[in-house]
């Protein structure tokens, strides 16, 4: 468990080391996310429009895509199904080790 959080931190940690040398080296990051905090650059123009949800956020060329984990649990179904096929193979092949040396 410690060592899986120590694994995590470690990620989140070169991601973040990423995103400073990005920020600190690509005016098109910070660009980005000034426009994501509402800076803009002068005489830019913004439009918004409400009620129109862009849904999933656009991606940067180049970015990090993280895995989202799901937190819902399997349903219990499946797993005593798979206990149920598990149980049933060992049985079958139990049975016909047994009489093969019959």
């Amino acid at each position: 468990m410690l060592k899986e959080n120590i694994g995590e931190l470690q990620i989140i940690n070169n991601e973040l080391a990423i995103d400073l040398r990005d920020l600190s080296s690509n005016p098109d990051t910070i660009r980005q996310k000034a426009r994501k905090l509402g800076y803009y650059s002068a005489g830019e123009q913004v439009i918004r429009i409400e009620g129109v949800t862009t849904g999933t956020p656009a991606k940067q060329i180049g970015s990090l895509l993280r895995r989202s984990h799901n937190s819902k649990m399997p349903n219990p179904v499946f797993h005593i199904i798979g206990i149920a096929v598990s149980i049933c193979v060992f049985g079958l092949l139990s049975y016909l080790k047994k009489k093969r040396s019959l």
